[in-house]
């Protein structure tokens, strides 16, 4: 069974999305915060094939978040290899090349 790790602080969202991933016979892990995220990556040698990570918080450093995501991951063999960032909100052409240059992907959602 592959394992996704989600980050999304929105709570509707995450258990939507969440229901969808486990319908489809994944194992979801749920993570309000990406430091959190990070930490268990890190420091429990968490595995996950996916990381997705919901970047409609217009707020946060998603950018950084995405780069120390694939850090963490390249330093283990037990980590999540695809990122893949997804947006409720649209956003600018830039973000998301940059998002893309970083090696993830961006998916917009209606």
């Amino acid at each position: 069974m592959y394992t996704v790790m989600l980050i999304d602080n929105d709570e509707m969202h995450a258990e939507a999305l969440a229901a969808r991933l486990r319908a489809r016979g994944l194992n979801v892990v749920r993570h309000r915060k990406a430091d959190h995220a990070l930490s268990v990556l890190i420091h429990k040698r968490t595995h996950c094939d996916l990381a997705l990570i919901n970047v409609s918080d217009l707020s946060q450093p998603w950018l950084r978040i995405v780069r120390k995501l694939q850090d963490a991951c390249f330093s283990s063999s037990h980590c999540c290899p695809l990122v893949l960032s997804l947006s409720t909100v649209k956003r600018e052409p830039q973000f998301e090349l940059q998002i893309e240059r970083l090696g993830a992907r961006f998916v917009y959602e209606r």
